[in-house]
């Protein structure tokens, strides 16, 4: 009887549910971090390169170098990608706008604070100012889930709201943008979201100044950063229980702070634009728009394995049905989400590109995702009542599949989408796949018996400062799985230096001619001279489809700087 009462204790305590939310940003940020990490020698794959490296410059034009671009260095505009330049006028030129930074700048500014302090770097490019948006990142995703859980319990257990944020966060694409493209606008734009949501409803029950300030404020900055997230902010107008008040809004009092707060959060933006273009209000898209709107692009938006928002999002399915179910139940903020969803689906079918470049699943979806949480929520706490035990049972066996299938298509997505074409699915099968080929070596039947030392019973190879090149693993290529994207590898080292000089090397060859090649990402280039280390890391593989299936894959230690190397336990597991 104890046991229970704890356990319903346990359940019904917020406190609980905003741990739980923070194992899952935990999750996201060690899972950033160790991307990151590895992919760190490929400056597209940074925090703050391209898109993210516009919403990154206003940061640096605020609190670093100004406006100037003569003030620049260089290398700056290369360091941040297509997403600023410094070369084309007067002023630093990027097309996106400063919302992101607003939420960033806590996490800027303290990284300088504490890099002051413990004498660390923290200039534009520095390692920190990364792992900074990093760290942002999985906050947000915290923070966002934090309030959306808190607005929906307002109308459901505890529990049920956060299983609906929960199959939100992990079974979409939001978890995506907070691990792995954790300097774009949509982990933030979710954020905001719930933010609106939630100060919106507080405000309804209270009519406190601090409420409306905050919702003011979050709907500033997310038209801000998106325009077409106006469409998101009338869902104040449908939140259950508030439909009586929510006209108190046009009061001259709330209008006018209101405007207040839209000036202050554009300001600076205006202030810029003013600079750079003659105009504080001014479309940055330029040559960009919505000119598919005779003929939207519906079934690549939706199914192709280029971002397609049902096909990398299977969850939006669940959610379009209960929401529909709720619509016509005359649940009145369903009926305008559904409006939103179906606008928000036409639009992007018809914007220029409406596969939005690199991205997983339809981005600009993520901030959208959220307010699907309440009809879900309702649906379970409804199917509970009602005691519809097979339908609630189904509901849930859904939401966990498709966020099984979500986690497991994240965790093998490549940055992009690699199909060559709409209709192309070879990589999106591959993203799936359980198939891997692993490749070890104890080097106890090492061909080269010249090479190999046996010490306590162990045997390991020792390469001389002589060798330049030295096989270590290989397989006939038949044996690895199609469409590879990556290989995994790991062997313990042992060398005299600190800094190791030698690369790994993963070719594919067939007697003379060589199909594939590439050089291996350190994880971790630092050693204690002398004793053995574990050194990791990965290949990043994209093998010709045309490249015959008789080649051998050959892993090389190429010894640069002719040391002598040791090597123990070394391993591929090829994906």
């Amino acid at each position: 009887m104890n046991t229970a009462l704890n356990r319903t204790g346990i359940l019904n305590s917020t406190l609980f549910y905003l741990l739980l939310f923070g194992i899952i940003a935990k999750f996201s940020l060690q899972q950033s971090l160790n991307y990151h990490k590895t992919y760190r020698e490929t400056i597209w794959r940074g925090e703050n390169y391209a898109d993210a490296g516009g919403y990154y410059a206003h940061l640096i034009m605020w609190f670093d170098l100004g406006y100037k671009s003569k003030n620049y260095p260089p290398n700056y505009q290369y360091e941040r990608g297509s997403g600023v330049t410094t070369d084309q006028t007067s002023i630093v030129k990027t097309k996106y706008t400063c919302g992101v930074a607003y939420l960033q700048t806590p996490f800027y500014l303290a990284n300088r604070l504490l890099g002051n302090l413990l004498n660390y770097e923290t200039d534009a490019n520095s390692l920190s100012n990364k792992k900074m948006i990093d760290i942002a990142a999985s906050f947000y995703l915290w923070a966002g889930a934090v309030f959306l859980f808190l607005f929906i319990s307002r109308f459901t257990k505890k529990l049920y709201a956060f299983i609906s944020v929960a199959f939100i966060v992990c079974g979409t694409n939001v978890i995506y943008y907070s691990a792995y493209h954790t300097g774009m606008s949509h982990i933030y734009s979710f954020f905001l979201s719930a933010l609106y949501l939630y100060a919106g409803w507080n405000f309804l029950q209270s009519k406190k100044n601090t409420w409306f300030v905050l919702l003011a404020i979050a709907g500033s900055i997310i038209v801000l950063i998106r325009p077409t997230n106006i469409l998101f902010l009338p869902l104040l107008f449908f939140i259950p229980g508030g439909n009586k008040d929510v006209l108190s809004i046009f009061k001259p009092k709330w209008i006018g702070i209101a405007l207040l707060c839209l000036a202050v959060v554009w300001l600076p933006q205006s202030i810029y634009w003013y600079q750079l273009h003659g105009s504080i209000i001014y479309y940055s898209y330029t040559g960009e728009g919505f000119t598919n709107w005779a003929h939207p692009k519906l079934a690549q938006v939706l199914f192709s394995p280029i971002n397609g928002l049902v096909l990398y999002n299977p969850i939006t399915l669940v959610i379009l049905g209960i929401t529909v179910i709720s619509a016509l139940q005359k649940n009145w903020f369903s009926v305008y989400y559904l409006f939103l969803l179906l606008v928000m689906i036409y639009l992007t079918a018809s914007w220029h590109a409406p596969t939005f470049g690199c991205g997983y699943g339809q981005r600009n979806f993520v901030e959208l995702f959220g307010a699907a949480a309440l009809p879900l929520a309702i649906s379970l706490q409804q199917l509970e009542l009602k005691r519809k035990f097979i339908l609630f049972s189904l509901l849930l066996i859904l939401g966990l599949s498709t966020t099984a299938f979500n986690l497991k298509l994240v965790s093998k997505y490549n940055h992009c989408s690699m199909a060559t074409g709409y209709w192309n699915f070879d990589n999106f099968w591959y993203n799936l796949s359980f198939k891997k080929v692993v490749i070890k070596d104890d080097f106890n039947h090492y061909f080269d018996k010249t090479r190999t030392i046996t010490s306590n019973n162990i045997t390991y190879l020792r390469i001389p400062s002589t060798d330049e090149i030295t096989h270590l693993l290989s397989i006939s290529y038949y044996k690895v799985p199609p469409n590879v994207r990556k290989g995994f590898f790991s062997m313990k080292v042992r060398t005299a230096k600190a800094q190791p000089g030698f690369n790994m090397e993963l070719w594919v060859t067939h007697q003379d001619s060589i199909y594939f090649s590439t050089t291996m990402v350190y994880i971790d280039k630092k050693m204690t001279p002398g004793k053995w280390n574990r050194v990791t890391g990965i290949f990043y593989i994209h093998i010709p489809p045309e490249t015959p299936r008789e080649c051998g894959l050959f892993i090389y230690v190429y010894n640069k700087d002719r040391e002598e190397i040791e090597i123990d336990q070394a391993r591929i597991e090829i994906e």
